[in-house]
């Protein structure tokens, strides 16, 4: 009888260590492969902050390898609430879209570590945070060199990005509508400013565009609401039509010599704008650049400036003093004839 028993439970056992058996081999063949990262892994992270220290909890989300895993059936690398698709060629990764997004601020990786092999994160896709909500902060890869168009789109709630120096391109619609957000540091090597890249963000009280940069798009920073000032990149040519459309706060801006091209209604609707001096490189201005400036009190025109919009200062209802050449006395004083603004020619 207890040989009996013995066996009975010996066949028991077996049956239990098969079944777990069975289990964890299903689990290893779900298609998705855990990734634990070693010493090597932390090293190689590392080396991709370029020496910059970090918190041991940046460090770790920097490595976002502890809950990573890489999916054979749709060939990408999940991590930290965004894919990855890695590049096997060139040793490089791209964020291609977002599956679960559970942290408020989001730490990108700098490098995805699969197999043994480091791959450096150097583009996104576009639109790939767009309209993510909750989203209050985000840390750029080291090693991206573009922000592509719509990123950010109607991230409401987002106070603060960092982006890493590299970066030569903000693209169009990049941070637009993102109402909260209050500060952004413009990397040194910044080429390009896409259109409407800060249109409408509302918190966003001082800009300083880095003198790299030598092109801004259409209404880049249209209704960006608090912006109380901006100064332009000396490599600027031209200031696009809209680029400070409706900004009621702004009250100095900085346009430096070199600047050849004022557009269409760039100005439009700055009501706090008392005083603004425009350099002698400029040669043209389109029509109703200062459009409802309704603070403006004093501008300085450029000698080199040859015509002037009927409607350039309508509704400056504060205007009273006009520096301008004599060449544009002509149709200034048609313009200025009903008011009290002196004009002071040179």
């Amino acid at each position: 009888m207890k040989k009996r028993v013995v066996l009975l439970l010996s066949l028991c056992l077996l049956f239990m260590l098969t079944a777990c058996g069975d289990k964890e081999n299903k689990e290893n063949n779900s298609g998705l492969t855990a990734i634990t990262p070693g010493a090597e892994n932390s090293a190689g992270n590392d080396a991709s902050q370029g020496g910059d220290s970090a918190t041991n909890e940046d460090a770790a989300q920097n490595a976002g390898n502890e809950d990573g895993y890489f999916s054979e059936e749709y060939g990408e690398y999940f991590v930290g609430g965004i894919t990855y698709k890695l590049d096997a060629a060139s040793k490089t990764a791209t964020a291609t879209g977002v599956y679960s997004l559970e942290n408020t601020d989001v730490v990108m990786p700098d490098v995805i570590v699969y197999d043994g092999t480091d791959y450096k994160v150097t583009s996104v896709a576009e639109s790939l945070l767009a309209y993510q909500e909750n989203l209050t902060s985000v840390k750029l890869p080291a090693g991206l060199v573009e922000i592509p168009a719509s990123m950010f789109y109607g991230c409401e709630n987002l106070t603060k990005v960092a982006i890493p120096e590299g970066v030569k391109k903000i693209g169009d619609n990049a941070f637009t509508q993102c109402f909260s957000l209050i500060e952004i540091t413009l990397p040194s090597t910044l080429e390009s400013i896409g259109e409407e890249a800060f249109f409408s963000c509302e918190m966003l009280q001082k800009i300083v565009v880095p003198d790299s940069v030598s092109v801004i798009g259409t209404a880049a920073f249209y209704e960006c609401s608090l912006l109380t000032s901006a100064t332009l990149s000396k490599n600027l040519k031209a200031i696009p039509d809209e680029a400070f459309g409706n900004c009621v706060c702004l009250k100095e801006v900085v346009i430096p010599e070199g600047v050849q091209e004022i557009g269409f209604e760039v100005f439009w609707g700055c009501t706090a704008l008392q005083a603004i001096v425009i350099p002698d490189s400029v040669v043209l201005m389109g029509s109703r650049c200062f459009y409802d400036c309704t603070a403006l009190e004093e501008i300085t025109l450029p000698a080199a400036l040859t015509e002037v919009d009927k409607e350039m200062f309508a509704y400056c209802d504060a205007l009273k003093k006009v520096n301008a050449p004599e060449s544009l006395a002509e149709v200034l004083n048609d313009i200025f004839a009903f008011s009290e603004a002196e004009l002071v020619l040179r």
